[in-house]
């Protein structure tokens, strides 16, 4: 089961949701690095709170911002041309929808083969 989560996010509910989280978790990834090997300290936002504590992205967080609907469109597009099953995503019992690995990958490998879904 992949668990892509934000911090200080609410748990997927649908499958649509946990796409959506997973690709902002890829976006935030390459966010992170890319402003890391720049200098420039994660935890130290512009409009989020500065968060002292290592899983502190406030600055992340300011950069994503712009990019989400970027994101939106990707995993929209990404659902319109992949056909999913339930066998894609797994519910937990408390409720909370996950992407299956077999999807994570996919999603990955449409990434690194240029098909940018962030």
């Amino acid at each position: 089961m992949i668990a892509a989560r934000t911090p200080g996010c609410a748990p997927p509910a649908s499958p649509a949701h946990g796409v959506l989280n997973y690709g902002y978790a890829m976006l935030r990834s390459r966010l992170h690095i890319q402003a890391v090997s720049d200098g420039f300290d994660p935890r130290r936002g512009i409009t989020h709170h500065d968060r002292d504590d290592a899983d502190a992205f406030a600055f992340i967080f300011d950069l994503m911002e712009p990019e989400r609907p970027l994101v939106d469109a990707a995993v929209l597009r990404f659902a319109q041309r992949t056909p999913l099953t339930g066998a894609d995503f797994m519910i937990r019992s408390d409720g909370v929808c996950r992407l299956a690995p077999q999807l994570a990958r996919r999603i990955c490998e449409r990434s690194e083969a240029g098909i940018r879904l962030v």
